[in-house]
């Protein structure tokens, strides 16, 4: 026939490249988004642990919008969920007749697979005395 058609090996060649090329697409876009998946598991993770941070700087912290004070739980393992996270808070004295502690707040998802933790050093010395400000009335003139 000449060079006016292809045969039909080029166009099973040509379907066969073609189907390769397909392939290492697939491959590539799984790729990308289980990377997004873990990127955005692992910034709602970090959001977590800041927040928890941020609420026990205060001396207290939130669970199911039920309030706990931080220190009744010194050298324990507080455990419960967040947004469908695990999260795990463990609270030691760094010092014994100190109000410095150490605090790990570790948040993961799917059993460990994922996991974001903080560590930071706390003092809570000034929220152990009572607030002043409070206390004193002041008498108009």
């Amino acid at each position: 026939m000449g060079d006016k058609g292809s045969t039909f090996a080029e166009v099973l060649l040509s379907l066969f490249i073609l189907s390769i090329v397909v392939v290492l697409f697939n491959q590539f876009y799984y790729h990308i988004q289980k990377l997004n998946l873990i990127g955005t598991a692992n910034q709602e993770m970090m959001k977590i642990c800041k927040n928890k941070i941020e609420e026990l700087k205060t001396g207290r912290f939130y669970i199911d919008e039920e309030e706990y004070f931080i220190l009744e739980f010194t050298d324990e393992v507080i455990n419960f969920k967040e947004n469908n996270y695990d999260v795990n808070i463990f609270i030691k004295p760094v010092l014994d007749n100190t109000l410095s502690y150490y605090i790990n707040v570790d948040v993961s998802k799917n059993k460990g697979k994922y996991q974001y933790n903080i560590v930071r050093y706390l003092n809570f010395e000034k929220i152990s005395f009572p607030v002043i400000y409070d206390e004193l009335e002041v008498d108009p003139i």
